[in-house]
């Protein structure tokens, strides 16, 4: 006893910063919530010294370095003192009290997501329209996140993974990003599914009118600018040779008067 009592007098003083002893209690828990086991050890700078054994209800040194011996002696102590053993079990017991309340604050807590889909600012005029739909405010971070084209899903090489990124508000959030080239009458949806979800969520987007409006504009100037090529073309061609010009030897326009 005398050893541990030294040893703890040692690390409470002010100048032993570097060092430290604490009681942890840990509670593996299974996917369904269940409690696989609880372990109880005395840590030495956050390295298992002494560990207690709920079968025999005793401590044993469960260090095998330099530490040792020191902690045999401190599970020797321990066991002489029907109060750590007391206080060992306690924890046990606590550890399976919380972790119930722990469970479903964390694992069985669910928030829906908020789903919106905007197309970004283009980079250049021949540059694809690049369409995002940003997906925030959900919980737990596993999440599913498609486009699909006129309701026929894209392929998932084309849409590329998905990564969350936590938002310090213990949910979560996440961008996909869709280059697109712009057809009138086409209609994007991005896709999210989720396990606050009893359905998919859908956000539908089409070119607004801004967007249909300067697509077909650019289509008629491209056909006028045609037009008005083919027109210049068939007029150089078909007129006639001025009076006075000699065509030169091998060539196939009229000759004019000379």
């Amino acid at each position: 006893m005398q050893v541990l009592w030294l040893l703890l007098a040692g690390l409470s003083c002010h100048g032993a910063g570097g060092f430290m002893m604490h009681l942890v209690t840990e509670c593996p828990v299974a996917a369904n919530g269940s409690v696989l086991a609880v372990d109880v050890y005395l840590a030495f700078n956050k390295n298992r010294l002494v560990c207690y054994d709920p079968n025999s209800h005793l401590f044993y040194g469960c260090d095998s370095g330099l530490l040792q011996n020191v902690a045999f002696g401190i599970a020797s102590s321990l066991n002489m003192n029907r109060t750590f053993i007391h206080l060992a079990a306690s924890k046990q017991q606590g550890c399976q009290d919380q972790i119930q309340g722990l469970w479903a604050q964390t694992a069985l807590r669910r928030r829906p997501p908020q789903v919106r889909v905007a197309a970004l600012p283009m980079q250049s005029r021949l540059a694809p329209t690049r369409l995002a739909c940003f997906v925030w405010d959900f919980y737990p971070a596993s999440v599913q996140v498609s486009w699909l084209r006129n309701g026929h899903p894209l392929d998932t090489n084309e849409t590329g993974p998905v990564a969350t990124m936590p938002r310090g508000d213990w949910t979560y959030q996440t961008t996909r990003i869709l280059p697109v080239h712009l057809k009138p009458g086409d209609t994007y949806t991005c896709e999210v599914k989720h396990a606050s979800l009893s359905e998919p969520l859908l956000r539908h987007w089409s070119p607004g009118p801004s967007d249909q409006l300067l697509w077909c504009s650019a289509a008629a100037v491209l056909v006028l600018g045609l037009l008005v090529f083919t027109a210049g073309a068939l007029c150089w061609w078909k007129a006639p040779v001025r009076h006075g010009y000699t065509p030169l030897a091998g060539d196939n326009y009229p000759r004019g008067n000379i």
